[in-house]
């Protein structure tokens, strides 16, 4: 499955999406491996993500922004509420990451029995290499952590003096074996639809920090 997934600016009040769409660039994002066509009833192999977006600003700013600044970022992204900075190890060259992202999503119907909106974030660790322009990550939710594993890198590519391409690369691997508070002959019935909402609140929002990235910069250089 091949989705395209134009620029979006988040809860900023006054931000155009024209305007995110137009300055973001194009950014393609591909979702591959079993289970993750949307009609699909579970997830039994890894998910292969992959996104590529032309950011309109030079790769220094890009890459310092993406390292350095995504707390601030969080305000545009849409179905964030925040990204918190729990701990920041800087060494020469390289630095250890570990940021909190929170959630702002409505839980569905069929899952208010066993999520709360407090289960609904994840933890980030994240190794930033400056001399390869790429950063190492891993998340970890607070719900289901035995279930799910996700991880990748976020390569930044100069394309010229004024553009960036930011390419990710990961996999999500999902396996929700038990449903806490769900007698197990109910689960089989639930399993599917718990799997599809956790993909669909990771991965939209690793591909969309690029399109507010690019609002970023747009407002604050």
């Amino acid at each position: 499955m091949r989705t395209k997934i134009s620029g979006r600016t988040g809860r900023v009040r006054g931000a155009s999406r024209a305007l995110a769409e137009g300055r973001a660039g194009r950014t393609a994002a591909t979702f591959s491996g079993v289970g993750a066509g949307a009609g699909s009833a579970t997830l039994r192999a890894p998910m292969r993500i992959h996104s590529e977006s032309l950011i309109h600003h030079p790769q220094p700013a890009v890459y310092d922004a993406y390292r350095n600044r995504l707390s601030e970022i969080a305000a545009y992204i849409p179905d964030v509420r925040e990204i918190r900075v729990e701990k920041r190890e800087e060494g020469e060259g390289a630095a250890t990451i570990h940021n909190v992202w929170i959630a702002d999503r409505e839980i569905p119907v069929f899952a208010r029995a066993f999520l709360k909106p407090e289960m609904l974030q994840w933890d980030d660790f994240a190794e930033w290499k400056d001399d390869e322009g790429r950063v190492y990550w891993k998340l970890r939710l607070r719900v289901f952590t035995d279930s799910v594993t996700c991880g990748g890198t976020n390569t930044f590519e100069r394309v010229d003096d004024d553009n960036t391409r930011v390419r990710l690369e990961g996999d999500l691997d999902i396996d929700v074996k038990n449903i806490p508070g769900v007698p197990r002959l109910l689960a089989g019935g639930i399993k599917p639809k718990v799997e599809k909402f956790i993909v669909s609140l990771i991965t939209p929002n690793l591909k969309r920090v690029n399109e507010s990235l690019q609002q970023f910069l747009d407002d604050h250089g």
